[in-house]
């Protein structure tokens, strides 16, 4: 009774109740039903006007107990190998969540992007970019993921267009070669609501037999960060902001 006053109510139902009401919840399947409504509702507030972009990215989520024996995870905040469990989060540009897919073994994020992720997406956004648009450009794609580097893979790419026509923004691994400084250019972007300016250069790559477009990002001290993307339709200092 005490507590319930606290919060403004008559009095607060004890923790077994909550549970009770949790599991019916659970029972009749409504989470997944209000989670596609926050969905779609996040999704039309964060509409733009050059396509849908999911950023995904995989969190070590420790286990502390005794009655299960997990796989170990190397948690870079405590720079350890831990037992535990990956939740690999679907974010907007500005961090916050769409959806989250729990990894139970060892599952890469290749594998969760592939089983689990991209049937989720295609599913809340089938009526967002209609097959009509699709057949009529090529280049367009239905929507755009974005993660780094423990995803890459060209031939994932490829895999991911031709299928779904899915496209992807994520780190090149494995760039030994300097491009040239001058063929750097200032380029105004959006970072999160804010303007910044960076100097980026664009030159067209094939790998695993498909075209793609490689854009680099060089710092004041001449070190070249290397992006590729399977999407032609963004500008390249919208890839560099978004990346």
């Amino acid at each position: 009774g005490e507590f319930g006053k606290l919060l403004g109510l008559d009095r607060c139902p004890e923790v077994k109740c909550l549970r009770r009401k949790i599991g019916e919840i659970v029972d009749q399947q409504k989470a997944r039903q209000f989670n596609s409504e926050l969905f779609s509702h996040w999704l039309d507030e964060q509409h733009q006007e050059d396509g849908f972009y999911f950023y995904i990215d995989g969190h070590v989520r420790v286990y502390h107990g005794n009655k299960a024996t997990l796989p170990k995870r190397f948690v870079s905040r405590q720079k350890l190998c831990l037992a535990g469990t990956t939740e690999y989060w679907v974010n907007n540009e500005i961090g916050m969540p769409y959806l989250v897919v729990t990894g139970h073994l060892n599952e890469k994020l290749k594998i969760v992007i592939k089983e689990q992720i991209i049937p989720l997406l295609i599913a809340e956004c089938k009526n967002r970019v209609s097959e009509e648009l699709l057949n009529n450009d090529e280049q367009l794609p239905r929507f755009t993921i974005v993660f780094d580097r423990e995803a890459y893979e060209p031939a994932f790419f490829k895999w991911l267009w031709d299928n779904y026509r899915v496209a992807v923004i994520s780190y090149r691994k494995n760039v030994t070669n300097q491009w040239p400084s001058d063929e750097f250019l200032p380029q105004l972007t959006n970072v999160i609501g804010k303007t910044v300016s960076m100097k980026l250069a664009e030159q067209p790559v094939e790998l695993s037999g498909m075209n793609m477009r490689e854009i680099r990002k060089e710092s004041d001290n001449g070190h070249q960060t290397s992006i590729v993307t399977t999407n032609h339709k963004l500008g390249l200092q919208h890839i560099g902001g978004r990346m």
